[in-house]
């Protein structure tokens, strides 16, 4: 959490701002560690079920892809970072050549039940704070959460879902 913190005031000029002056200090001295740390558990997750199942559904679109890749900038772990040229195969009429060229790096996030408060589609503070670190650093950000995935039956179904997704311009 530390980390995400360090990792905010770097790139919100108004955070690192209203930010007591200490916390130079503090950066300067502890910065590395908590980065370490940050990546060291980071890195100890696994691909679930879940996401497994996505992955293999953009690969059958012939989509190159990465799993569980780490995004340098931040220390994140990315669940799926897809190649938007790649995306010139499958989206050739939604996509212009032009806009996938200038497309920015794409990232997935399978997000399962734990990245959500308990019972409900309401995302955690750290699921939150990710997005916005990565949509900061110029990543379209797709999130498929679990329960509008486990709605789709048939690989077709699944296969139309994350075309849409990707071909959305948000």
């Amino acid at each position: 959490q530390v980390h995400q913190f360090f990792t905010t005031c770097d790139l919100d000029p108004e955070m690192r701002a209203a930010a007591p002056s200490s916390l130079g200090l503090l950066q300067d001295l502890d910065a590395s560690k908590c980065r370490q740390a940050f990546v060291s558990v980071a890195s100890q997750v696994q691909s679930s079920q879940l996401q497994q199942d996505v992955a293999e559904t953009l690969r059958s679109l012939g989509i190159e892809l990465t799993e569980e890749s780490m995004d340098p900038a931040t220390g994140y772990t990315l669940d799926i970072r897809i190649n938007p040229f790649a995306l010139a195969k499958v989206l050739p009429t939604a996509k212009s050549l032009t806009a996938l060229l200038s497309m920015p790096r794409i990232a997935l996030e399978v997000d399962g039940p734990f990245h959500f408060r308990m019972r409900t589609q309401q995302p955690l503070g750290s699921t939150i704070l990710k997005r916005r670190h990565l949509r900061a650093i110029g990543y379209k950000l797709v999130s498929v959460p679990y329960w509008e995935w486990d709605k789709l039956k048939s690989r077709a179904d699944k296969t139309r879902y994350l075309l849409d997704c990707l071909a959305d311009d948000k």
